[in-house]
């Protein structure tokens, strides 16, 4: 699992961000069940694995200005 941030002024005030992500998750199991008596059927087993790989990306823009006593900001993002 990781993450990496990167942020870019383009402009005064406009701000590029960018979060790349990434997750790796595994699993694997087995069963068994033998030949006996009393289970009444013949043995069984499994075994089984599995990967999985999970990524994010996020982009977004913020705009931030002021002027005097008032302040403007905005915020879009993909």
């Amino acid at each position: 699992m990781g993450n990496v941030n990167a942020e870019y002024e383009i402009l005064a005030g406009l701000k590029l961000n960018i979060i790349l992500g990434a997750t790796l998750g595994d699993s694997k199991g087995y069963t068994f069940w033998p030949n006996l008596p009393v289970f009444y059927r013949s043995a069984v087993g499994t075994d089984n694995a599995s990967l999985g790989m999970n990524w994010l990306a996020e982009y977004t823009v913020n705009y931030t200005k002021s002027f005097g006593k008032h302040n403007i900001t905005g915020l879009a993002g993909y």
